[in-house]
């Protein structure tokens, strides 16, 4: 079912076309000429309120049927690409290719040729790098845009960029784009923009922010009253705001997350501040534990610097009974603001986004 059509010796762009002339014009019942076969077609809406045309029952062109899904996709991409100053087209055909939407325009003196291609039926990988291969050929840039993808393999590629395709409701198509979702029109304009490049690593951005849960404890030894804390949802985030958590919990020497230098280091500044002042805790240093019989990282009890908590079992056991044995001393959160020494990478190939250009990479 194309969108690009002949009528009158004007080119008739079906996406393009506003509600009220689509009407108007198909009222007159024209019989325009398509461009795949120069055959005659028809106007017609689909059940969805897409405009496109259609063969006419004597034309012998091998079109082959398109969903109405394939339909909103090719509509919603010539729409975006026409905004940012494209010359946009559906339906292009080139030598040994036809692409679903063609853009382009020049910038900055060169050439920009942009195709766009949509999946909604299964293609197998090695059919997609015979198809990309001859518009590399060309000097067209293609982006594929799959229902299915055809390897199972999440690797972000340059030189054969594929997004994941999916419909949320009855009309709105959304892709999954490595590091975030969005919608189809949202996501062809963040990449005509350039919000997206294939960045090989992750990298954690060097300032970071986690809310820290003070809560009241009594020391086992003497009975002092002070405060431990936890990170609550502990992780990190990279320059794409993707969580990377295992570099967070990931602690070394038995330092568990809310141990790590940096996060101490958060604490103690906070600790220094008119509202910190009102938080008695003990040092955070290396102590003695009879549990496990190695020393170790751990909070004190600042009156008699006893072992006060560790690990992981801070949140599970001593957060539930303080809010029972201490109802009148309150829990307190605050957001605490860490900066990490060195930036901090993990290898993950990934589709990148970032509207300021700072990349992973």
């Amino acid at each position: 079912m194309p969108l690009r059509a002949f009528f009158e010796g004007r080119e008739l762009l079906a996406p393009l076309i506003s509600d009220q002339e689509w009407l108007k014009l198909k009222a007159q019942r024209p019989k325009v000429r398509l461009c795949c076969c120069d055959s005659t077609g028809y106007l017609r809406t689909s059940k969805l309120g897409t405009k496109h045309f259609v063969h006419g029952k004597e034309s012998l062109c091998n079109w082959a049927s398109e969903t109405w899904q394939h339909l909103l996709a090719k509509t919603e991409i010539v729409r975006v690409c026409q905004q940012f100053g494209y010359d946009a087209k559906t339906e292009v055909s080139g030598l040994d290719w036809r692409a679903d939407v063609l853009a382009i325009k020049t910038d900055r003196g060169q050439l920009v040729q942009l195709a766009f291609e949509v999946q909604w039926s299964p293609q197998t990988l090695e059919e997609t790098n015979v198809r990309q291969a001859k518009y590399q050929r060309d000097g067209i840039r293609c982006c594929w845009l799959f229902r299915q993808l055809p390897t199972s393999h999440d690797i972000a590629r340059q030189d054969l960029p594929m997004f994941k395709l999916s419909l949320q409701s009855k009309d709105v198509l959304m892709v999954n784009a490595s590091t975030r979702t969005m919608k189809l029109s949202e996501f062809i304009a963040a990449l005509l923009s350039r919000y997206f490049k294939v960045a090989f690593r992750y990298q954690v951005c060097q300032n970071q922010q986690l809310k820290a849960v003070f809560f009241p404890v009594s020391c086992w030894k003497c009975q002092q009253k002070h405060y431990l804390y936890y990170i609550e949802n502990p992780c990190y985030y990279s320059c794409c705001d993707i969580k990377i958590n295992e570099l967070l919990l990931g602690a070394l020497d038995n330092n568990f997350a809310w141990f790590k230098p940096e996060i101490i280091q958060a604490v103690q500044n906070f600790l220094k501040t008119e509202a910190g002042q009102k938080i008695r805790m003990g040092e955070i240093k290396i102590r003695y534990s009879d549990n496990i019989m190695i020393n170790r990282i751990s909070f004190g009890c600042p009156q008699c610097d006893t072992l006060a908590g560790e690990g992981f079992n801070i949140k599970k056991y001593f957060d539930p009974m303080c809010r029972n044995k201490y109802p009148d001393i309150p829990i307190i959160k605050h957001d605490l603001q860490i900066t990490l020494p060195n930036p901090v990478l993990s290898a993950k190939p990934h589709w990148c986004y970032s509207k300021t250009g700072s990349f992973c990479d």
